[in-house]
């Protein structure tokens, strides 16, 4: 049977949902500053045993960590781009114009490369960058079609939230409180945190500098 967009959910069904999550390892180059390792110690390596064919600098696999060896969904050597990194996540980040729900993240250490992989740098976009380049590519493609229900058309919109120790703030409006709340639908609804309607590539990415600008950085 064919998939029911989140929105269309009962509670039951969100209820009873199990999402499916993927998870998978990009292994940044060894900086000396950062990972003080010893000649006795071994950082994160991708395991060569019985590896198979490299796929736009992907590994299917596994990888170790001083003799022990793990599982990923996809294991991703220092020379991969962010750009192979996104294009397993294609097809569920242009299902959210079909009312799935998707989220990309990133979770390591201070100095990690979260913010690499997922801002990117001049020449080299990060995975947000390449979702709003693959969702106003689809949308170019699909605006003023028709779909199974009518004309398609679509609205975007733009919120930043930091959840923060036990505070949440709303990044795109001056750092005001949000706070969560459970919502009568199962959900969680984030009551204060407001939605900046983008039309453009270009508005999307000025409210992610303006986000960048407004996150807490600190030493960990």
């Amino acid at each position: 049977a064919a998939a029911t967009p989140s929105h269309q959910r009962s509670r039951a069904q969100r209820a009873t949902a199990s999402p499916t999550v993927a998870v998978s390892i990009r292994l940044r180059p060894e900086i000396a500053a950062l990972d003080c390792v010893r000649e006795d110690e071994e950082s994160v390596r991708e395991d060569s045993r019985e590896r198979p064919a490299v796929l736009l600098g992907q590994v299917h696999g596994e990888c170790s960590y001083r003799g022990s060896r793990f599982k990923f969904a996809d294991v991703w050597g220092p020379e991969c781009t962010s750009a192979s990194c996104f294009e397993p996540h294609r097809d569920a980040v242009l299902g959210v114009l079909r009312g799935f729900d998707a989220t990309l993240m990133c979770y390591g250490q201070t100095g990690s490369g979260k913010t690499y992989t997922m801002v990117g740098v001049e020449g080299e976009p990060g995975l947000m960058p390449l979702a709003f380049d693959a969702l106003f590519e689809r949308i170019a493609q699909g605006s003023g079609g028709v779909g199974e229900t009518g004309p398609v058309s679509y609205a975007l919109q733009l919120s930043a939230i930091e959840i923060i120790e036990d505070r949440c703030v709303d990044l795109l409006h001056n750092r005001t409180a949000v706070l969560l709340r459970a919502a009568p639908n199962g959900g969680i609804h984030y009551h204060g945190l407001r939605e900046l309607p983008v039309t453009s590539k270009a508005e999307l990415l000025g409210g992610l500098e303006a986000t960048m600008h407004a996150r807490t950085v600190a030493p960990n």
